[in-house]
């Protein structure tokens, strides 16, 4: 699956492969697509272009099959309404760790605390930008995955050892 952008500066369309030979900016007009993510961002449409293909594999699969039932490539649509008692992902998980981003004596990390508020993770980051951006991701982890997933995945001590 090829993912095409249109750049909002020079209005031309731009192919990932583009941006990711020209270390994430414009092939045409030299622009930065990120002013201050632009590895991060080159990064992520180069996995979400594999990651597009790897879907596109496993639908053509599937169809080949021919199953008794039909596949809606549009999903959701993501302006209905939902309704007002559908609980939210974070309610169904009860996910109760929190994450933060601090900068310390050693320079900068994330940590994840536990729901009393106990260090029971950390990771040294760069600068600013890749702690922010690491606990964004951690942050989406917490709210998607369960607690006992969450633990699992980060490698933290079960619950009734902490």
């Amino acid at each position: 699956m090829k993912i095409t952008v249109i750049h909002d500066e020079c209005e031309r369309e731009v192919l990932v492969q583009q941006i990711l030979d020209n270390e994430g900016h414009c092939p045409w007009d030299g622009l930065a697509f990120s002013r201050d993510y632009t590895a991060i961002l080159a990064e992520a449409l180069d996995q979400a272009e594999m990651a597009g293909g790897v879907l596109e594999n496993a639908l053509d699969k599937i169809i080949g099959m021919e199953p008794a039932f039909s596949i809606d490539r549009g999903g959701p649509d993501p302006t209905a309404e939902r309704p007002e008692e559908a609980p939210t992902v974070s309610e169904q998980g009860g996910n109760r760790h929190t994450v933060r981003a601090v900068r310390g004596d050693g320079g900068w990390e994330v940590q994840i605390l536990t729901p009393p508020g106990e260090v029971a993770w950390s990771r040294a980051c760069v600068d600013e930008t890749e702690a922010r951006t690491f606990a964004s991701t951690v942050q989406q982890h917490l709210y998607w995955l369960s607690e006992d997933k969450f633990r699992e995945y980060y490698r933290l001590a079960p619950a009734e050892r902490r």
